[in-house]
């Protein structure tokens, strides 16, 4: 009997090592891919940057813009960072240059890039801190360029990029960004359960939904919500301390249209 348990004791010993050579294997991966698409995130920043438009109000920047697009749009291929426009998805890339219009250094970047490896329903720490540190960059260039450092911030998230646009707000507040000098949109988001919660009472939030009967937005609303586990519902947290569910204003257009809406429930002309 001394035998079997002996035997039985390597086994499991044996089993245990697999176990954690398995779980090795797959944290390095994740790692590496998680390491891939951060350094995408650090590439469309860079790319935003050097916008010629951006480097010009680099000097004295009236404000930052960060537009977070949604599920498969890609930045680059709009035209975003001043290259040619090889597709027309959204009119997010026209909200952009309206912003940089007025001074503002706008980033855009894609929410693919920034969710997180394994848990594609929510923005990954990496990315949202690389992007908070270019944010936080640009408000220190605008403090010595003499804005006091009080550069307001306008955060747009669109569809899944809802999670990572309200991730980078908590991000910026939580690093001494007062919530009053930011201004959240969120235009007919998709989030997971940790992160469509707005933490700092003073953030301005507004919030654009898709409504009416459309079979795009029905599917879209069954996957999303019933399979992939994102919630529609934003939150924020009052001076309280409870928190209240922020309303939305509606629009009976299909979620594919609700990129083409300037925030504050305007229709982009």
């Amino acid at each position: 009997m001394r035998k079997l348990h002996g035997y039985t004791a390597m086994e499991d010993r044996h089993a245990a090592g697999i176990g954690l050579r398995e779980l090795s294997h797959w944290a390095n991966h994740y790692a590496a891919r998680q390491g891939s698409r951060n350094q995408e995130i650090a590439g469309q920043i860079q790319a935003s940057l050097t916008d010629p438009e951006n480097m010009s109000n680099m000097a004295n920047p009236r404000g930052v813009g960060v537009i977070i697009l949604g599920l498969n749009q890609d930045a680059a291929a709009e035209g975003v960072f001043g290259t040619s426009c090889s597709q027309d998805r959204t009119e997010l890339d026209d909200k952009a240059s309206a912003m940089q219009a007025k001074g503002f250094v706008t980033l855009t970047v894609n929410a693919d890039s920034l969710a997180q490896v394994g848990r594609f329903n929510e923005p990954s720490d990496s990315g949202v801190q690389i992007l908070a540190n270019a944010v936080l960059g640009v408000s220190a260039a605008g403090s010595m360029g003499g804005q006091g450092g009080s550069l307001p911030v306008e955060i747009t998230g669109f569809s899944r990029g809802g999670g990572g646009a309200v991730a980078l707000t908590n991000r910026l507040t939580e690093s001494g960004v007062l919530g009053r000098s930011i201004t959240l949109n969120l235009i007919d988001p998709y989030m997971g359960p940790s992160s469509n919660t707005v933490n700092d009472p003073g953030v301005h939030v507004s919030l654009s939904r898709s409504t009416g009967f459309h079979w795009q937005s029905v599917g879209l609303a069954v996957a999303a919500v019933g399979i992939a586990h994102f919630t529609r519902d934003v939150y924020q947290v009052g001076a309280g301390g409870g928190k209240t569910r922020v309303p939305a204003t509606p629009y009976d257009l299909p979620h594919s249209q609700m990129d083409n809406l300037w925030p504050f429930g305007a229709v982009m002309p």
